[in-house]
């Protein structure tokens, strides 16, 4: 089979542009996979063709809006199109990393500043990928019940919709936790929460939600500019019970210095943060907005969270904290899960949808 792949980023380091990694990697084992994408930092493996999408590479909506024009003018014929979201105005299978109407009500609903791309652009965005949804895709993947669930209700959607959560990754280094905590300059915090990834989802609520806790600390792993979230701390009281750390391509130093990850995301189509701490034998608090949730059996193999707001995540890390002696029993049962959903079994998930779209009408 000659499967073509559409991706903006072939980047192991990005949500999913990891995706594209991992499935690449797989499928061109066994097909022959020629890559389109705008930009490649991670590389294809020697049997891939790679053909360059000529799409502006900045702002982020320059190259969403530019993207799907580019590809359109040099695609070759394939038996299979698998495009990563609205990468193509048409595609044999789509995986859908985000329901963009889902992600813009939750913006609005949260009060969240917009840039001005997404002033610009993000309407056109949403019914372009609404019209793909629709209409010129036979097989979508999806991450998640609930982003199936998204695309049916927002886009009104009858393609044939599988789910496929995304894969779970092994640790990539090994460091203990004293090891880690030294190289992160916390040596002196107690209990710990990590929060990773863009501080709008729910950055201010946990910051919050510390001032309303007693001996939890936090480590902030993000690119989004900090100096509100800061000045969100001193006013709190909290300043000296967080550790900011900017964006970090290698986040196993902060899995390894951390207690428990702290997700309390306003909306994921999945979450890989989440699933690369259960990987890495870290234990998870994360709110029922990230699909990866699904995954999480509460009090089990992690903790769900019924709200975002600051005083249910205070709440739970209070418990969490006092019952520190649950920790390792609850981060075997996650390791578990993650065991289990490898992305061997993504691809083959993936490959079994190229196959029932090539013997469809």
């Amino acid at each position: 089979m000659n499967i073509g792949f559409v991706v903006h980023d072939y980047d192991r380091g990005e949500g999913h542009g990891r995706y594209a990694c991992e499935i690449v990697e797989r499928i061109s084992d066994v097909h022959d996979v020629t890559l389109y994408a705008r930009n490649i930092t991670t590389q294809p493996p020697a049997s891939v063709e790679v053909i360059e999408v000529k799409a502006l590479s900045r702002p982020s909506y320059g190259t969403v809006v530019t993207f799907p024009g580019a590809f359109d003018r040099i695609r070759k014929k394939h038996d299979v199109v698998h495009a990563q979201g609205w990468s193509t105005r048409n595609a044999d299978v789509v995986t859908a990393h985000i329901c963009l109407a889902s992600w813009r009500r939750a913006v609005a609903a949260q009060h969240m500043t917009s840039g001005w791309g997404e002033k610009l652009f993000g309407g056109y965005v949403e019914r372009s990928e609404g019209a793909l949804y629709r209409e010129a895709t036979r097989a979508i993947i999806a991450p998640s019940m609930a982003v199936a669930t998204d695309l049916r209700h927002h886009y009104k959607t009858t393609r044939d919709i599988t789910v496929v959560p995304h894969g779970f990754s092994p640790p990539q280094v090994d460091r203990t936790s004293s090891e880690a905590r030294s190289q992160l300059g916390i040596e002196h915090f107690g209990f710990t929460a990590l929060y990773v990834g863009d501080a709008r989802k729910g950055l201010e609520n946990s910051i919050i939600a510390l001032g309303m806790t007693e001996e939890t600390n936090l480590v902030a792993v993000t690119r989004t500019p900090l100096g509100w979230y800061q000045k969100l701390a001193e006013e709190s009281g909290v300043a000296a019970r967080i550790k900011w750390v900017g964006g970090m391509k290698d986040t196993s130093v902060a899995y390894a210095a951390a207690d428990v990850l702290l997700h309390p995301t306003v909306y994921d189509a999945f979450g890989l943060v989440v699933s690369e701490a259960m990987s890495a034998h870290l234990p998870v608090i994360v709110s029922t907005n990230a699909g990866v949730s699904e995954l999480v059996e509460h009090n089990q193999t992690g903790w769900i969270l019924p709200s975002t707001d600051s005083e249910s995540i205070a709440m739970q890390l209070s418990r969490v904290r006092n019952r520190s002696d649950r920790l390792s029993e609850v981060a075997n049962a996650a390791l578990a899960v993650a065991q289990a959903n490898t992305w061997d079994h993504n691809a083959e998930k993936v490959l079994e949808v190229y196959d029932r779209v090539r013997r469809s009408p």
